[in-house]
């Protein structure tokens, strides 16, 4: 099953518990306490909670595999199998006004508090990238390599193999942005 199913699934599941949760309480405020409406409320409002960070758990995996699809070049277009339509909702979510420009913000405001080691020293690639990610949709694999750059620092080690390994990332990013392929 994929990660996506899974994910539906898990809405509809904390979709029904959230729905039992508030039954439950409402059938407190209205009988007064009740023992077994008291358990039932808490065990349902605990499974809601839990589905959701399961279904965090999915999505995150889902995307996860849809990056690497997307970075190896996979062919979605035109395709309705689940897969692709999986590809192409997560090209389209990366290629939002709201994802490119909350990255592009991130990006500078990472450069300007120094949270990535080296990014100060790569402003102007860095506010190149940023300036293009505002401008407009641009190659999904340059939004997807951002993203793991700004949630994954620790794969930048400090010194000047860390500094070359960055500048290298940086630049493969911008050269994406730039060609748009």
């Amino acid at each position: 099953m994929s990660a996506r199913s899974i994910e539906r699934i898990l809405r509809r599941q904390r979709t029904a518990l959230t729905v039992l949760a508030a039954t439950a309480t409402a059938g407190l405020v209205l009988a007064g306490t009740n023992r077994m409406l008291v358990i039932v409320a808490i065990a349902a409002a605990a499974g809601a909670v839990l589905i959701s960070a399961t279904g965090l758990y999915e999505r995150d995996r889902g995307n996860l595999s849809a990056d690497a699809l997307i970075e190896s070049g996979f062919r979605y277009e035109g395709r309705e199998d689940a897969v692709s339509r999986a590809v192409a909702d997560r090209v389209a979510a990366l290629e939002s006004d709201r994802t490119r420009r909350g990255l592009a913000g991130a990006l500078r405001a990472h450069m300007e508090l120094g949270r990535l080691r080296g990014l100060a020293e790569q402003s102007e690639v860095v506010e190149r990238i940023a300036a293009d990610l505002e401008r407009g949709a641009c190659d999904p694999r340059a939004i997807i390599r951002v993203e793991r750059l700004l949630t994954m620092p620790s794969a930048v080690m400090p010194g000047d193999e860390g500094r070359a390994e960055l500048d290298r990332q940086l630049r493969g990013i911008a050269g994406l942005l730039r060609t748009g392929t």
